[in-house]
C-alpha cells in the first residue's frame, strides 16, 4: 500500500500523521448531497472515515468496489490504435481495463513492462515514439474531491489534484 494525499479545494495538503504537521479534519466529499466521510487522524494510505478512496472512485465510477482499477482511474494511462487497446500488467489487468473502456469491439493487449515485444517486432516503447500507438488517460466521470470545510458542496469543487509532498516529505 503506497502513500497517497492530495490537495483540498483551498490547495492545502492533508498531511498524515507521520508528517510532523498540524493534522486537520478532512472530508471526502461525495455527491449529490450525501454525507460527507470524515477523517481526523489521516494515516496516509487513502483510507478516510474506514473508506479507502480509491475503492470509492471505482464504485462511483464503474459501479465494482476494486481498489486496483480506482488508483487506476486516478493515475493510470493506457495505449490505443485502430485495432486495440493496449495495457501494462503492472499498472491494471486487462478485464479491468475492459469495465474502463466500455468497447468490446477492440482488442485489449497486455504487456508486462515497456520493452515487451508488441507486434511486428516492435516494442511499446518503439511503437510509441513512431506513433503506432497513442496515450490515453482514463475518463473519471466522479473525480475526488477533499474539503476542510464539512459544509463545502462536491458539486461546486473541481477534483482535488496530488500533492506533490504525498503529505508528508515537506
Amino acid at each position: 500500500m503506497g502513500m497517497f494525499s492530495w490537495l483540498t479545494d483551498t490547495k492545502e495538503s492533508i498531511a498524515n500523521v507521520y508528517s510532523g504537521r498540524k493534522v486537520k479534519t478532512v472530508y471526502l466529499l461525495q455527491p449529490n448531497g450525501a454525507e460527507p466521510i470524515a477523517e481526523d487522524a489521516y494515516q496516509g494510505h487513502g483510507i478516510f472515515g474506514n473508506v479507502d478512496a480509491h475503492e470509492w472512485l471505482a464504485m462511483q465510477n464503474i459501479g465494482r468496489n476494486n481498489r486496483q482499477i480506482g488508483v487506476f482511474i486516478e493515475h493510470g494511462s493506457y495505449y490505443e490504435d485502430d485495432e486495440a487497446y493496449y495495457v501494462c500488467s503492472m499498472h491494471i489487468n486487462s478485464d479491468g481495463l475492459r469495465l474502463l473502456v466500455e468497447d468490446k469491439v477492440k482488442k485489449i493487449v497486455q504487456f508486462d513492462h515497456y520493452d515487451s515485444a508488441l507486434r511486428d517486432g516492435l516494442s511499446v516503447n518503439q511503437a510509441i515514439d513512431k506513433g503506432l500507438i497513442v496515450e490515453k488517460t482514463v475518463n473519471c466521470k466522479i473525480p475526488l474531491k477533499f474539503s476542510f470545510n464539512r459544509h463545502a458542496v462536491y458539486e461546486d469543487l473541481p477534483a482535488s489534484e496530488d500533492c506533490p509532498a504525498q503529505g508528508i516529505f515537506y
